[in-house]
Formats: structure tokens, sequence, C-alpha cells
């Protein structure tokens, strides 16, 4: 279910842009076709420390 849900996003990309926020990762087929920023905070190496 969780796939299917990143392939409906990628059906829509021409129509607009989408954050998720989540606390999983998304299932590996996504970094295909989706750009993924991880928000790690102020103590995280790998990643981005913050959204905006």
């Amino acid at each position: 279910m969780k796939e299917r849900f990143f392939i409906y996003l990628k059906e829509k990309s021409a129509e607009a842009q989408f954050i998720i926020i989540e606390n999983d990762p998304p299932p590996p087929s996504v970094a295909d076709y989706a750009t993924i920023y991880s928000f790690v905070g102020n103590e995280g190496e790998e990643g981005r420390k913050g959204f905006f």
C-alpha cells in the first residue's frame, strides 16, 4: 500500500509538488523517480539539518 501511495504521487507530479513527513523511509524503488531529503535535526550527520 505504501508503494502504491508513492506511485500515485508520481502520477500527479506534473500538477503539484509534494512534501511527505514520515518517520519511516520510503520504499527503495521511490529513489528511482523522486528526490528524497532526510531531515536529521541539529545532531544528525547525514541529511538536512532543517526544513526552513
